[in-house]
């Protein structure tokens, strides 16, 4: 049986919003392209490590992503108009077929979409993830951000 993936169609959730938790920072290796870790390289120094010809960011002692910063139960982005694109989306991840594991295709699911057929769907590890924001509300810009980031080199 395969490993079902920690993500929920969108129409599952419904709702999202970042409470700026940090869970994200510490849970996950950033991949970055080429061009954001050029730029982050020339701004902040050695700031990414590359693996396999693959470029991440760097991570503290604690494990956290080297741009965390937390001021008392808030955690802040130092670098956050600046923040790789893979950031930037998360919790969403799209998809131009369902995944195998994933539950409920037809609620992943974007409608009227110009791009073909995209499914979205959400980390559910993410605190945020039920909560907030209607996520229709959303789609538009997060769609956005997922076309450009697929155009980084």
């Amino acid at each position: 049986m395969a490993k079902m993936r920690n993500i929920i169609p969108w129409r599952t959730a419904q709702r999202w919003y970042c409470f700026r938790c940090g869970a994200c920072c510490r849970a996950f290796i950033v991949p970055i392209r080429m061009a954001e870790a050029w730029n982050l390289i020339s701004k902040y120094g050695p700031v990414v490590v590359s693996v396999s010809a693959k470029q991440y960011l760097l991570k503290k002692d604690d494990g956290s992503c080297i741009f965390l910063a937390n001021y008392g139960q808030y955690a802040t982005c130092q670098i956050y108009f600046e923040r790789p694109r893979c950031c930037r989306l998360f919790p969403f991840q799209i998809y131009a077929e369902p995944p195998l594991d994933a539950e409920n295709g037809d609620k992943a699911l974007l409608p009227n979409s110009e791009d073909g057929k995209l499914y979205v769907y959400l980390n559910k590890k993410c605190p945020g993830v039920g909560r907030g924001y209607e996520i229709t509300g959303l789609l538009p810009r997060i769609v956005q951000l997922w076309k450009e980031y697929g155009r980084l080199v």
